[in-house]
């Protein structure tokens, strides 16, 4: 009898730009798992010995490959394959594909053919449940369009929301009402993901939402990769760009907050002689990661410096509690967040944003906080700790003259 094991296999492609993506399953008796993994133009099979956990050598096998109508591949004649991994030369095309293993043999004794069946969707994009929560507040009234936009354009420069679309244009025009029915529509299910996301592309090509090229590239500065780190505080072109390694909960870099960030915002920040970045460097506790994350929902926001000052004045003892969920909750109540958006924002595991952050500032060779990396037209210059604002200063001056 002809048994089926189906496998669906969801996964986000965008093409052109194929980037490399894997499936898995076993077959329909359980005699061997299937890992296949895909590039440009070839599918890699792998037949796995499940009670070992290594490459089954001597399968005997067939595949083919189809989307819809379309034979992309196969099906061939059952074929043997002695390492137990072969190089399938086939391209997915857009939509389901479905890519069926049969497997007839092995170690060259016959068995009653077992299939598995993948089936993975190129060109269907994924967008986190939560997102088409917070569409709906903005749908519904509950949310105005300024927020909406910031929260929405956080979304595209993080790579949450799926937009290619760049513009260098600024635009103060309202949002058309054909867009908000779009996003009515693609709330309630009656129009694809595909057609929202086109809808949220036309904004950005019209300059309502801000998405330039460069915001959509990896940023790095005085070798530090800043496309996870904070928003820019000061003048984009400024001439000068100090980076600040920090954690929440580090009693220093409060004390630097407090005694030197005001200095440096009234020398250099409103000049428009220095802008700053802040890159998380968390270490001290579960406390200094929740409130990393919830400045983030803050930025989703468009708040991210407000809040980023609460917190360091709301400080308190490592790990005491201070940053607890609760707390870091009322911090966003107190500067006028949304609270339904905050909250769906911080259900949301931010640890890889968080870890990224720290690993930057290990591979600077940044091993306390606070630290900071000045990138300036006379080179680049590393101070580290809460050194007084007069060495700050003095950097500063060097490497502007």
């Amino acid at each position: 009898m002809h048994l089926v094991f189906v496998v669906a296999a969801l996964v986000s492609v965008a093409l052109p730009g194929f980037m490399a993506y894997a499936a898995s399953g076993t077959t329909s008796g359980g005699s061997l798992d299937v890992e296949i993994e895909f590039d440009e133009s070839y599918m890699i099979i792998e037949f796995i010995n499940p009670a070992t956990g290594s490459l089954q050598e001597h399968v005997d096998y067939a595949v083919s490959v189809t989307n819809g109508d379309q034979n992309l591949f196969g099906p061939i004649p059952l074929t043997h394959t002695t390492p137990g991994r072969v190089n399938i030369p086939v391209t997915l095309a857009y939509g389901t594909n479905d890519i069926t293993i049969d497997v007839s043999g092995i170690l060259f004794i016959p068995i009653n053919e077992e299939t598995l069946v993948l089936q993975v969707d190129v060109g269907t994009t994924t967008i986190p449940d939560w997102v088409k929560t917070n569409v709906d507040w903005w749908v519904q009234g509950h949310l105005d369009d300024d927020t909406f936009l910031n929260a929405i354009q956080y979304l595209i420069n993080s790579a949450i929301i799926p937009v290619d679309n760049t513009s260098d244009k600024a635009s103060d025009d309202p949002v058309p009402p054909w867009v908000k029915d779009t996003a009515g529509w693609w709330v309630e299910g009656l129009v694809s993901d595909d057609e929202f996301l086109n809808a949220l592309g036309y904004l950005v090509d019209q300059g309502i939402l801000s998405v330039g090229a460069e915001t959509m590239d990896m940023a790095i500065v005085g070798g530090v990769d800043l496309s996870h780190a904070s928003p820019i505080l000061g003048d984009v072109d400024a001439p000068v760009t100090v980076i600040e390694f920090g954690d929440y909960q580090c009693p220093n870099c409060k004390h630097w907050f407090t005694e030197s960030r005001p200095s440096l915002e009234s020398d250099y920040i409103d000049t428009g002689l220095a802008s700053v970045y802040f890159v998380d460097f968390v270490f001290i506790g579960e406390d200094s990661n929740r409130a990393a994350a919830a400045s983030y929902c803050a930025q989703e926001q468009g708040m991210y410096w407000e809040y980023h000052d609460v917190l360091y004045e709301n400080q308190d003892g490592a790990n005491s509690g201070w940053a607890s969920s609760e707390n870091l909750a009322q911090f966003a109540a107190n500067i006028g967040l949304d609270a339904k958006m905050y909250e769906s924002c911080m259900a949301v595991d931010h640890q890889e944003r968080v870890s990224f952050n720290t690993m930057q500032a290990a591979q600077n060779g940044i091993s306390r906080t606070p630290s900071f990396i000045i990138v300036g037209p006379n080179g680049v210059e590393q101070l580290s700790g809460n050194q007084p604002y007069a060495v700050l200063d003095n950097i500063l001056k060097d490497i502007l003259n």
